[in-house]
């Protein structure tokens, strides 16, 4: 605690960290991204820990339920909030450098330490065959070019007996037939699909048999 060097480089982290959080938030306001509805949250936040509980046979979730959790692009950050309590570790990736540092700046005031933000291409994943054992897309493929390739290399790096969970919103675009189509496709099995209490968002999970 006495050594000056430590002191000036808490100060300078601080001042750092500081200046994150503020160009985060000017980030998030001059690109006009607002969170889903509160209730909307909550209600895609419950439905995603039950169906996570029931696809794996327990009545609640525990700190290491989930393993090695991949983020496909992260945005916000948001499935961080949600799922990285019950993960080993979270790798979240995102193509764009400001969603990075928004998703890194919310999950360390959140203190979210077994998080990694990273470069990422959903298309072109840098990381092996069958790497985690849950991935999850938050409002990804409604704004994918190719949705289909995006869901192709999700399933690659999943793990035999994996989940891949998948959250829309009712005006992504993306159709729910279509999608079980694309999962089934890739080999997925165990397709449950749920929705928001509001029907604004819906929930799909498959499983890597």
């Amino acid at each position: 605690p006495e050594d000056p060097h430590v002191t000036q480089d808490e100060s300078r982290l601080r001042l750092i960290l500081e200046k994150r959080r503020g160009r985060a938030a000017e980030l998030l306001a001059e690109l006009g991204i607002e969170p889903m509805d509160s209730q909307t949250a909550r209600d895609v936040t419950a439905a995603v820990k039950s169906v996570f509980a029931a696809s794996i046979g327990v009545a609640e979730l525990t700190d290491t339920s989930l393993g090695r959790l991949l983020d496909i692009g992260t945005g916000t950050g948001t499935m961080l909030h949600v799922l990285a309590p019950f993960a080993e570790h979270v790798v979240a990736v995102d193509h764009s450098r400001d969603m990075r540092l928004v998703a890194r700046t919310s999950a360390l005031a959140d203190g979210l330490v077994n998080c990694t933000v990273q470069d990422g291409d959903m298309y072109a994943l840098d990381f092996a065959d069958d790497t985690f054992d849950t991935i999850t897309m938050d409002r990804v493929l409604g704004v994918a070019g190719h949705a289909c390739e995006a869901v192709a290399e999700a399933a690659r790096v999943l793990r035999p007996g994996g989940h891949l969970l998948i959250v829309e919103t009712s005006l992504s675009g993306i159709d729910e037939q279509f999608l079980v189509g694309w999962l089934r496709a890739m080999g997925l099995v165990r397709i449950e699909i749920r929705h928001s209490a509001d029907s604004l968002a819906f929930i799909a999970l498959a499983e890597q048999p």
